[in-house]
């Protein structure tokens, strides 16, 4: 992917020459997280090439720092946050 060239819309820059981040955001179609209590702000890329077919998951089953199996289908309807990590 290579560079893109983007005009500024009025909205956008503002009157001291800054950018208004939330406009650019809307005026590219990019999502924006924002932080206000910690001054954070995170620009995503356009939605363009998505990696998700659906919402829905697929069967997982892992096991649980006993040993045991546990299917991830057993929390179904409720609302999950799965974190994965890896070390490499």
């Amino acid at each position: 992917m290579g560079d893109v060239c983007v005009p500024l819309t009025e909205t956008a820059l503002g009157s001291d020459g800054t950018i208004d981040v939330k406009a650019f955001a809307q005026q590219m179609a990019m999502p924006l997280a924002v932080d206000d209590k910690h001054g954070v702000w995170a620009l995503g890329p356009r939605p363009e090439n998505h990696v998700l077919t659906s919402e829905a998951v697929p069967d997982i089953v892992l096991d649980d720092f006993s040993g045991q199996t546990f299917d991830l289908a057993s929390l179904r309807g409720r609302k999950v946050l799965l974190i994965a990590w890896a070390s490499w």
